[in-house]
């Protein structure tokens, strides 16, 4: 299988997850964390889009409209007047996502 090949290629690193809390007016990237790049990060993204994709000469780049590494938190056809409360939820409820 692709993935496992893959993971083969991968060592593990750390991903640093940023405090902050955002929203964007699509069903994928709903409520959503930016993740800090790294070169291990980058070098992942690149080394995924080679081997599922089939891009020989990939680079790394990341889903629109953020175009940034991230964490999907909340996935949906929710009203854009609902991602704030939404976030504020987050928020209230899991405060140790304001460490990163």
């Amino acid at each position: 299988l692709a993935t496992e090949k893959l993971a083969a290629k991968l060592a593990p690193f750390e991903v640093n997850i940023l405090p902050e809390l955002v929203f964007h007016d699509t069903w994928n990237q709903n409520v959503l964390m930016y993740v800090e790049e790294s070169p291990a990060l980058l070098e992942a993204n690149r080394q995924a889009q080679q081997t599922l994709l089939a891009r020989a000469d990939a680079r790394a780049s990341f889903a629109r409209p953020s175009g940034r590494p991230h964490a999907s938190l909340i996935y949906g056809q929710h009203p854009m007047e609902e991602r704030p409360k939404i976030v504020s939820w987050i928020q209230d409820h899991a405060p140790w996502l304001k460490e990163g």
